[in-house]
């Protein structure tokens, strides 16, 4: 991702736009790694809160048929905390770029047309 950096900002026309899209991109996929460590303490919290005892967690490999509902519960959690997380994190960045850029460059037509910053007289 880092390598084609250079090459987005040439073609971009050195636009102040695209480089700060291109920075909360690389925010928003550096940001999952916290996401996916988050998802993984609520796993393991889960799996202590749901079985406190630790003869009952012992047992559920004694007696399969015993705890499925639980365990399936457990499992569709932290799948969907896994692969829910990043994308909702990343959407709300879309959502909140999207509406930051489209209001903050309204007023400087030649940023966002020509990347170059041109004083406008008042």
């Amino acid at each position: 991702m880092y390598a084609l950096l250079p090459m987005l900002v040439v073609l971009s026309r050195y636009s102040i736009s695209m480089m700060m899209t291109g920075a909360m991109v690389i925010f928003t996929v550096k940001f999952w790694s916290v996401l996916w460590y988050l998802a993984l303490w609520v796993d393991q919290n889960l799996i202590l809160s749901m079985y406190p005892d630790v003869n009952v967690f012992f047992q559920i490999f004694a007696n399969p048929g015993e705890h499925d509902s639980k365990r399936m519960l457990l499992n569709m959690i932290t799948a969907s905390l896994y692969l829910g997380l990043p994308l909702l994190w990343s959407g709300m960045m879309v959502l909140g770029a999207n509406s930051y850029f489209s209001h903050k460059f309204e007023r400087f037509p030649s940023l966002v047309n020509y990347g170059v910053l041109v004083t406008m007289n008042q």
